[in-house]
């Protein structure tokens, strides 16, 4: 699994440098399994939604200006997600960027008192 520095990405780049893309393509794996593995265990979810959009996921967290560690820093950039059936795809791609693990999703994904209840919320 490629680190979250790994994951981050030029927005002013012409191209996709070979390591980025392997790195990219890693973590898309590694979501897939989050996402198949998360609805799998819970029996509840809709993998579709989200298996299609990690890819843009992944690209939109990397680009944005927010990391777990300026999380609470009012000049990071905010994620509006606004497709309700695709929280699978977005607790897997906090997962790759290093907000949280892959296994606390698996485990956590519409579990009672989980911070990954299934629909997407602003706190």
């Amino acid at each position: 699994m490629p680190s979250p520095a790994e994951l981050r990405l030029d927005p002013t780049g012409r191209s996709l440098p070979p390591e980025k893309k392997a790195a990219l393509d890693a973590a898309w794996r590694e979501c897939a399994e989050t996402i198949l593995l998360s609805t799998t265990l819970a029996q509840s979810g809709h993998p579709g939604g989200s298996l299609s959009l990690i890819n843009v996921l992944l690209t939109l967290y990397g680009i944005a200006k927010v990391r777990p560690e300026t999380i609470h820093d009012p000049a990071r950039d905010a994620i509006l997600v606004s497709n309700g059936h695709i929280s699978p795809g977005v607790y897997a791609a906090l997962a790759a960027h290093g907000f949280v693990t892959h296994e606390q999703v698996r485990i956590g994904f519409r579990r009672a008192g989980s911070a990954f209840a299934g629909t997407l919320a602003i706190k």
